[in-house]
């Protein structure tokens, strides 16, 4: 089954799942592997998840909490029922409306979306950061891990005033910016991924966008 056939909607740390009657139950305990335990997403991360109910038995809605918990025992599970609840289709898709932080981020504090993530503020050693899509800082990263794409998209990118972090990640392309590297110019930067390695280019907008 695909992943887009199971919509999601919500924030980090309150999530509602519409999967379509037709999925199974295998299906769905391999779409919470996949989506969340394989991302990190929510590693340590205490949210509420409601699922809606397609008919489950006592004993089948246990073995759903039950895998969900495997992933993080610190998320509680819930079910709901379709009544006046929008159906699958009507539910916008959680990628289009990226989430929005005002803040900076020090050693110890974690972020994670499902979608792009946009920072205002800085990005400091000890601090890790990770979405599903793009991740645009309006300050600095000066440390830390940043990890966009953190679902496997390759072609997603990563944009900051200054990227210095200690540990980058693109998709499943694990880079980092090296000690002595040479900022070219004083404007902002992004990195993404080319010929299978993290690069760091100045950023322009002519031509910008994805491949």
């Amino acid at each position: 089954m695909a992943d887009k056939e199971i919509v999601i909607k919500g924030s980090l740390h309150q999530l509602k799942i519409y999967p379509p009657p037709e999925v199974t139950l295998p299906e769905l305990k391999a779409f919470f592997g996949k989506k969340f335990e394989s991302s990190g997403f929510f590693r340590g991360v205490r949210c509420r998840i409601d699922i809606l109910d397609q008919g489950w038995n006592r004993r089948e809605k246990e073995d759903i909490k039950k895998t969900i918990g495997a992933i993080n025992e610190l998320i509680e599970v819930g079910f709901f029922r379709p009544e006046d609840e929008l159906t699958p289709r009507e539910i916008p898709e959680l990628r289009k409306a990226p989430e929005v932080i005002k803040k900076s981020f020090r050693s110890g504090q974690k972020v994670a979306v499902l979608g792009d993530l946009i920072i205002v503020g800085d990005v400091n050693p000890g601090a890790e950061v990770l979405a599903g899509g793009d991740i645009v800082v309006f300050g600095k990263v000066v440390g830390g891990l940043v990890h966009a794409g953190a679902e496997g998209d390759e072609k997603a990118r990563i944009f900051a005033l200054e990227l210095a972090p200690t540990q980058l990640r693109i998709g499943k392309v694990l880079g980092r910016a090296p000690d002595d590297r040479v900022r070219r110019g004083t404007g902002p930067e992004v990195a993404r991924v080319k010929k299978g390695r993290i690069v760091i280019e100045n950023y322009s907008a002519r031509g910008e966008g994805r491949n």
